[in-house]
């Protein structure tokens, strides 16, 4: 097995995200940080329509933010997986790839959400161990083509063996973001408590952690697989052809 560190993880998702920063940052800003906007502006303030038609309208509303957050993160994980090390990451062909896996995409998080939620109800670590386990599936899926059963199970195989680094590499990754959440807080309850400011606020941090997120991910398997199966990291890119 190759060597396998978090730098490595952070580093490669990083970059990959520098090669293409406007694209992944208007699709962060459309499928994100605007539906977010409006559902939080929507849900807070009297005066608008998503207000006054009452808490099930608010839950579709946030209910349809959910699936645009998750379809989102599809999208930019097939986008850096298929870029490999060098090339610029092209989110259209990623679009049609998240678009026809849909369905086993929600397969796979469903299930995984479940084995999480089960062995967090037994004993906590369980649910962490079951986390850690299938941190790789959504990438296996796009990126392998894989069924969803299949999906998780290769997710097993690869993260086997690293599951205290893949925890370590998300723990710090959850530190940073309720860091960068309360001073950015901070900032706006300085600056005064509008609705509107509020609401954007919230909507930028929350299409910044979904980008990243989904990047993350997406490097975590490219690492995964260079350090379980020794090769190179751009022929990664031939599972898209």
């Amino acid at each position: 097995m190759n060597d396998f560190t978090n730098g490595q993880v952070l580093g490669r998702a990083f970059e990959t995200l520098r090669r293409n920063p406007a694209g992944f940052g208007l699709l962060a800003l459309l499928m994100v940080a605007l539906p977010n906007f409006v559902s939080e502006l929507s849900g807070s303030h009297p005066a608008t329509p998503a207000y006054m038609l009452g808490s099930d309208y608010r839950g579709a509303s946030s209910l349809l933010v959910l699936i645009l957050v998750f379809l989102f993160k599809a999208i930019v994980i097939a986008a850096c997986i298929k870029a490999g090390e060098t090339a610029r990451p092209d989110l259209g062909p990623a679009s049609r790839i998240a678009m026809t896996h849909i369905l086993p995409l929600i397969g796979v998080s469903v299930l995984s959400w479940i084995a999480i939620i089960i062995g967090t109800m037994a004993l906590i670590v369980p649910g962490i161990i079951a986390f850690c386990m299938f941190a790789a599936a959504i990438p296996v899926l796009l990126a392998e083509d894989e069924g969803v059963i299949q999906s998780l199970s290769r997710s097993r195989t690869l993260t086997d063996g690293y599951k205290g680094m893949i925890f370590l590499l998300y723990f710090l990754f959850w530190i940073l973001q309720a860091t960068a959440s309360f001073i950015i807080g901070l900032m706006v309850s300085v600056g005064g408590n509008g609705d509107i400011l509020r609401a954007s606020t919230a909507s930028l941090v929350a299409a910044g952690v979904a980008l990243v997120d989904a990047a993350i991910s997406a490097s975590l398997y490219a690492e995964l697989r260079i350090a379980k199966e020794g090769g190179v990291s751009d022929e990664l890119v031939q599972v898209f052809e």
